[in-house]
């Protein structure tokens, strides 16, 4: 099974929510955003994408709403509202107007009332925050793995593209020395003018010719190397670095091809072999 580097994951409840996003990267790379005060540690977050992920730029969110972060336990401060309510009478006296100060009002007046995190709030609130981070990575992880295998059909069509090229490859070269021959024994006939033309010279250009364009092993080693990536393909797992490295190899030897040979329709077939295998590159980018 292969999994793309690129996916997207959400998972939310009761105000608080987890979003994980990944793109391409050479390695692991995972940045972890939390409110402040959080009780799930980073390097927790961190620990735990490592486990489900082997490649790419992962950025893991925490959004928690207000009140949403613990429960409504309250604490409050008399000592403050005594304070607020003695400052309140004396303005009323000093100005003559009448003391309006509700307990609502008093209530929200700055240090009155404060949230108090119990320890059975924190452990609660990490416990969730884990939960949410599970399905998110679940969900993650599903569009990683439908994307791999999209990735997957596409290399796999591109690869059936390269077999019949060198396949072409394969059957055109022989041809492209008999028309060598060809128009070798044509051209000496030209020149010599009804002489007898000289076969063993005729026969030496030729094999001098064959050897020279001959692309029997560099056919032979991509067809090994499209076996090889048609078996990792199968495999799965964190594979993109192989399979960047096999179509290396593959160009390696259609450039090999090319430069060896100047027959035209094997010209035609080598550009369309170099388009292919560089699509399946760009393809092996993306993948785990």
């Amino acid at each position: 099974m292969l999994h793309s580097m690129t996916g997207y994951g959400r998972a939310s409840q009761d105000g608080v929510t987890v979003e994980i996003k990944s793109v391409n990267h050479r390695y692991l790379d995972v940045s972890v955003r939390t409110p402040r005060g959080m009780p799930l540690s980073e390097e927790a977050v961190k620990t735990r994408v490592a486990a489900a992920v082997s490649r790419g730029k992962v950025d893991v969110a925490f959004t928690v709403e207000n009140g949403a972060a613990h429960g409504q336990c309250a604490e409050v401060s008399y000592e403050t509202a005594r304070m607020y309510m003695e400052a309140a009478k004396r303005l009323s006296c000093e100005i003559a107007l009448p003391n309006d100060l509700t307990v609502f009002a008093l209530l929200r007046l700055p240090g009155v009332v404060r949230e108090v995190k119990t320890d059975a709030d924190e452990s609660m609130l990490a416990e969730r925050l884990s939960r949410l981070l599970e399905s998110a990575l679940e969900v993650f992880n599903e569009m990683r793995r439908a994307e791999g295998e999209r990735l997957c059909a596409d290399i796999l069509e591109k690869v059936l593209e390269v077999e019949r090229l060198v396949a072409f490859t394969e059957i055109r070269s022989p041809e492209s020395v008999a028309a060598y021959r060809q128009r070798l024994e044509q051209k000496l006939s030209e020149t010599l003018r009804g002489q007898a033309l000289d076969e063993n010279r005729i026969m030496l250009e030729a094999a001098i010719f064959s050897d020279r364009v001959t692309v029997d092993e560099e056919t032979v080693r991509m067809k090994s190397h499209m076996v090889s990536l048609r078996e990792t393909l199968r495999k799965g797992g964190v594979v993109g670095k192989k399979i960047d490295f096999i179509t290396q190899e593959l160009a390696r030897e259609a450039n090999t091809i090319g430069s060896k040979n100047s027959d035209t329709d094997i010209g035609k077939a080598v550009i369309d072999m170099k388009t292919a295998i560089e699509k399946i590159r760009e393809q092996a980018q993306n993948i785990e």
